[in-house]
């Protein structure tokens, strides 16, 4: 259930931020970079580097330049 809940952030931060010529955003997903590379492909955003050595939990992220909103998939919160 909790799975849900990064791309629904992800996704927020990207349609609501104002736009900035290179926008990063610090995201930890404790599940590890697989995880955080899958919803990034969801929500169209791409993992750049992790910054906690071999924790492999947090992870600077940049949005992808020809992100579509159409690209989203609509899921329900189910916490």
């Amino acid at each position: 259930m909790k799975k849900h809940v990064l791309p629904v952030v992800l996704v927020s931060l990207f349609i609501f931020a104002r736009p900035v010529a290179a926008q990063n955003v610090i995201v930890r997903d404790t599940n590890g970079l697989t995880s955080l590379q899958n919803s990034c492909y969801q929500v169209g955003c791409t993992v750049q580097y992790g910054l906690d050595g071999k924790v492999g939990q947090t992870f600077l992220v940049t949005p992808t330049p020809n992100f579509s909103s159409s690209r989203v998939s609509r899921t329900p919160n189910r916490m």
